[in-house]
């Protein structure tokens, strides 16, 4: 596999993170990109708990699990709470949702599972409870594309801190005995370590800042998936040979 990339960035560097990805070297779509994220989530038609709920729901259909364990500032300042997004599973319709934001995530399902098709008892549910305004924002979320949406942070890999574990154990075996015993304890000192990590810095996921703004051209904040090692565990093993 080759080390080079497969697609440059833009030799001049503005300062915002997706005109300055692979994205900036078509400004002709990434300014509608911006433009159209940010009125979406800042102004749209539909309030931003909803769309998040519609966002959540494709998330776990695509099964993005770092996806499905992001929450957006403004739609937590909106209203969102976690017994809401409990009700995002399978099943949601007979959920503690409201009718309205059951119908939503009809409509995404429709467009994550079959093209955009609905019978026409649910299309006439869907259309009863939400404008074509609200349908085309809701939309921009029911897409495989906005759970995953790509972070433009080329190089996610992140250096994780060297650390040092220390491992303990002691066998006994008695003098013409088929069994032996061992105790053992891992991680004596019980470290705290990630063996991994990943970085989501400049990328969509991570785009907010004060005042619950969110978006493409808001100023991007850091974020670190660290992979935790395992804690201290202590334990005794027997084993018996039956030679």
């Amino acid at each position: 596999m080759s080390s080079h990339l497969r697609v440059a960035v833009p030799r001049e560097q503005t300062g915002n993170s997706i005109r300055d990805s692979a994205l900036g070297l078509v400004p002709e779509t990434v300014e509608p990109l911006i433009a159209l994220n940010e009125r979406v989530w800042n102004g749209g038609a539909v309030r931003p708990a909803l769309l998040e709920l519609v966002r959540l729901r494709n998330a776990r259909l695509v099964n993005c699990v770092f996806c499905r364990s992001v929450r957006y500032d403004v739609a937590r300042a909106d209203g969102l709470t976690e017994d809401k997004v409990a009700g995002v599973t399978d099943g949601y319709e007979q959920s503690s949702l409201d009718e309205r934001e059951k119908r939503a995530l009809v409509f995404a399902d429709a467009y994550l599972k079959s093209g955009g098709e609905l019978d026409p008892i649910r299309a006439a549910e869907v259309r009863a409870a939400f404008t074509p305004e609200e349908l085309a924002s809701i939309t921009c979320f029911a897409t495989p594309a906005a759970a995953v949406f790509p972070s433009t942070f080329i190089d996610s890999r992140y250096e994780v801190p060297s650390y040092t574990i220390a491992n303990f154990s002691m066998r006994f075996t008695p003098m013409n005995e088929k069994w032996t015993t061992t105790l053992y304890v891992n991680n004596l000192t019980d470290e705290v370590y990630a063996n991994n990590a990943q970085s989501f810095g400049r990328g969509f996921w991570t785009q907010g800042g004060p005042g619950g703004a969110v978006g493409l051209s808001s100023p991007p904040r850091q974020a670190i998936a660290d992979y935790r090692g395992r804690p201290r565990e202590y334990g005794l093993t027997f084993q018996f040979n039956f030679r």
